[in-house]
């Protein structure tokens, strides 16, 4: 329960859920992908030309593979008739085994993106 509201179809449809990588790393990566992919065309498909939408969204890892949000996003943005605009990131604490080993040689970063409609 969150907010009083069920959760039930938010967990289900969390995008990047850290229990995606669990079992299965290289399927977690690539579903994360294939949503960032759904998630800028949904995002170009209610924009208007010029249009705007910030997106807020942190560093992630594949097992001991480090993902970097901004660069993903960067890509899926490009596949959806959209373009990064601006960037801002800072670094973000590491807390298990799996991420200090994925981000050991750049750090962990939590990013605001603002993507813009071509």
């Amino acid at each position: 329960m969150w907010l009083h509201l069920d959760d039930k179809r938010m967990i289900e449809r969390e995008v990047g859920a850290a229990r995606w990588f669990k079992d299965e790393p290289e399927m977690g990566m690539f579903r994360f992908g294939r949503e960032l992919g759904l998630m800028c065309r949904a995002l170009a498909r209610v924009l208007k030309k010029g249009g705007r939408a910030a997106v807020v969204m942190a560093d992630g890892a594949a097992g001991v593979e480090p993902m970097y949000a901004d660069e993903m996003l960067a890509d899926a943005a490009k596949g959806a008739d959209l373009k990064v605009v601006a960037r801002a990131s800072q670094v973000r604490a590491v807390f298990d085994d799996d991420s200090m080993e994925a981000f050991a040689k750049r750090p962990k970063r939590e990013h605001v993106v603002v993507l813009g409609k071509r």
